[in-house]
């Protein structure tokens, strides 16, 4: 199995290196544009898993921090879009791979993450909302309690950044069938994954373990983005040695494209501002550009960066 996880993973380096543009990775679309801060420190960061600390990330994040210059702290979807948690932990994510972590720059990001946290430590997307309200054109009456809210998939990105998330936060966000909920995605495999690696309790990632293996029983019926998902958590939970997550990672591996990409299948939905519940919502627009969509990361980079990550673990 070693050869092939090698091989695919080779594959996907070159693959996710020449996807760059002007120094960043793009992907996802939606009203303000391609998503190129939040996206390349996810990228990047998974790319670091197979690389370490390449040239290209230190380009990436030079870049990155004449971006932040621009706010008061922190990072976005993109350049023109207010600071939100997300891609502020990704990128402090990031800075930390490349030994960045003392710039002023991510000290500053790092602090404004308090205004983004609530009583239980958990995070909100968006913290403050007078920016983003002014960004999408919203009424001072407009609520934001969605938007804001705590959402488990932020938190377990920002429990990633040391000292942003008390170590009891993400046992306690755990639901009883062992996973963590997604706000942001389709399914809940992502924030399983995500916090699954970062959460300190063994029983907690025990029970994240049975959570994914139960749906490892059928693995061809998962896109590249869950699959990948899946196996990561298999892996954090200490059980990878089962027989179906063997299964699995062939099976991610034969999802894989000649020119080393997986097919996008990363789903991200965009509830309205004053959503705290889009499980309950069933009228999404495919592809839309604003509130109410479900979009795919078109160039595939979402998906490969986080198979790579499902990958490199496998070996490690």
């Amino acid at each position: 199995m070693t050869e092939p996880v090698d091989s695919a993973i080779d594959r996907a380096v070159e693959f996710l290196l020449g996807m760059r543009r002007y120094g960043l990775w793009q992907d996802f679309v939606l009203a303000p544009g391609w998503s190129d801060e939040w996206v390349t420190g996810y990228a990047g960061t998974s790319l670091a898993t197979a690389v370490g600390v390449h040239p290209c990330l230190e380009e990436s994040w030079t870049i990155l921090q004449f971006r932040a210059r621009s706010r008061t702290a922190g990072w976005g979807y993109n350049m023109f879009v207010p600071q939100d948690a997300d891609s502020t932990s990704w990128v402090l994510r990031l800075a930390e791979v490349i030994g960045a972590e003392s710039d002023p720059l991510c000290i500053a990001a790092r602090e404004s993450l308090i205004e983004f946290r609530h009583d239980n430590g958990m995070l909100g997307t968006y913290g403050p909302t007078d920016e983003i309200r002014r960004f999408i054109g919203a009424s001072a009456d407009r609520s934001f309690v969605g938007w804001t809210s705590p959402h488990a998939c932020v938190t377990a990105a920002a429990a990633g950044v040391p000292g942003v998330i008390a170590p009891h936060v993400l046992v306690e966000a755990q639901r009883a069938d062992g996973s963590w909920h997604s706000y942001w995605w389709e399914v809940d495999a992502f924030a399983t994954a995500l916090a699954s690696q970062s959460c300190p309790d063994p029983k907690s990632r025990e029970r994240a373990g049975v959570w994914a293996l139960a749906r490892l029983d059928d693995p061809g019926s998962y896109g590249a983005f869950e699959l990948a998902n899946l196996i990561a958590i298999t892996i954090h939970a200490g059980v990878k040695s089962d027989v179906r997550v063997a299964i699995a990672v062939e099976q991610l591996i034969a999802l894989q494209e000649a020119n080393g990409q997986w097919p996008a299948s990363a789903r991200m939905r965009v509830p309205d501002p004053g959503d705290p519940h889009p499980d309950d919502r069933s009228d999404w627009t495919e592809g839309g550009r604003i509130e109410g969509a479900v979009v795919i990361d078109q160039r595939g980079i979402f998906t490969t960066s986080t198979a790579l990550r499902a990958l490199t673990s496998y070996l490690a």
